[in-house]
């Protein structure tokens, strides 16, 4: 018995001297290698915000006549886009989007004198947004005012003339997931505008857009 209880004593110790005990709870081995750590899927938030540049071309109509804005403006293209709305589903948003295309440059006036001229035609929409496999290509249309602005600016005057109407958006684009939430966008839109029937005053324009977006879903 003497013999059996000096064993069990000294058990514990031969083992403790050999390391042979079980690891401590907090130890986790190394993954193997090659192994690859869990990356969440990139997910849509419940609303959105973007923003975009490019460029384009349109025109303006009137007492049977069409004028290019390159006419009415210069031979500058700047479009913007301003974009904020919320996700519906993951397939479908819907927002406030604020697309504009001005064309910019110097014109002569009837005496010869030249003067800095900029046509612009914004547009400020209800817009729909549809990505049939939730990302990548998408789709997407609106409706909402529409505004055709003049601005002449020359030594010692500055004239400007708006003209209000209503239009009509259609457009589709790439979407590229550069994060959990960023997106880069590639985006071509069309956009017809009518200001009503005039015997002086613009009565329609039109014009499509080529931008770059930076868009947080």
């Amino acid at each position: 018995m003497k013999t059996l209880a000096a064993l069990a004593v000294l058990l514990p110790t031969v083992a403790l001297a050999q390391g042979a005990y079980p690891p401590p709870p907090s130890y986790y081995p190394p993954p193997p290698p090659g192994a690859r750590r869990y990356q969440p899927e990139p997910t849509r938030d419940t609303w959105y915000i973007g923003f975009g540049v490019g460029a384009g071309d349109g025109s303006v109509s009137g007492q049977g006549q069409r004028l290019n804005l390159s006419d009415l403006g210069g031979g500058g293209r700047l479009g913007l886009n301003f974009k904020v709305g919320a996700t519906l589903t993951p397939k479908l948003l819907l927002g406030f989007d604020l697309l504009t295309l001005s064309s910019f440059g110097t014109q002569y006036d009837s005496g010869g004198f030249p003067y800095d001229a900029t046509a612009t035609i914004a547009d400020a929409d209800l817009m729909l947004t549809y990505f049939p496999w939730e990302k990548g290509f998408f789709v997407r249309g609106g409706v909402g005012p529409s505004f055709l602005t003049f601005d002449s600016r020359g030594p010692g005057y500055h004239d400007s003339v708006s003209y209000g109407g209503f239009n009509g958006d259609v457009g589709a684009g790439y979407a590229f997931w550069l994060g959990r939430r960023f997106n880069l966008t590639l985006n071509a839109d069309f956009a017809a505008q009518t200001y009503g029937s005039s015997s002086t005053r613009p009565e329609s324009s039109r014009f499509f857009l080529m931008w770059v977006g930076f868009d947080w879903y």
